[in-house]
């Protein structure tokens, strides 16, 4: 909790010099500090702070990326990153469909970036989603 805390504070900190070097912050590293402050957020628990700081960076990767010559949002290895960390939020938020449909955007975009399928970082996200479909159908068959 304190090692979260402190943490939380240095993101606060770097946040405050990239607003004052880019007053627009528009910038990708603000991005980047925003994903990893979603989620320390969603490490103590709050995880509706956690997706709003998330779906931030998401919106400022698009905007950032779309700007940079010869980058794109849609096969840039950070955005998947913040997708995949997006997806984890909605699994403790228990959005099952919006965490598959956050780690399949990912997928993608590490598809795109790396020009194949078969890359660790996607073979982590279809873990994900299988230990996702795992614990709907435990969670189904407690239902009955």
């Amino acid at each position: 909790e304190k090692k979260l805390n402190h943490a939380l504070q240095e993101f606060k900190m770097y946040l405050k010099e990239f607003a004052d070097k880019y007053p627009n912050e528009e910038h990708f590293d603000v991005a980047r500090i925003l994903r990893e402050q979603g989620r320390l957020w969603k490490n103590k628990g709050y995880l509706i702070k956690a997706r709003h700081n998330t779906l931030e960076a998401l919106k400022m990767q698009k905007r950032v990326y779309g700007k940079v010559v010869g980058e794109r949002a849609d096969a840039h290895p950070t955005v998947a990153a913040t997708y995949t960390a997006l997806g984890d939020i909605y699994v403790a938020l228990q959005a099952w469909k919006d965490a598959d449909q956050a780690y399949k955007n990912a997928i993608q975009i590490n598809t795109k970036a790396f020009c194949t399928k078969y890359t660790e970082y996607n073979r982590r996200l279809y873990e994900k989603r299988a230990e996702m479909a795992d614990q709907l159908r435990n969670t189904e068959k407690v239902l009955k």
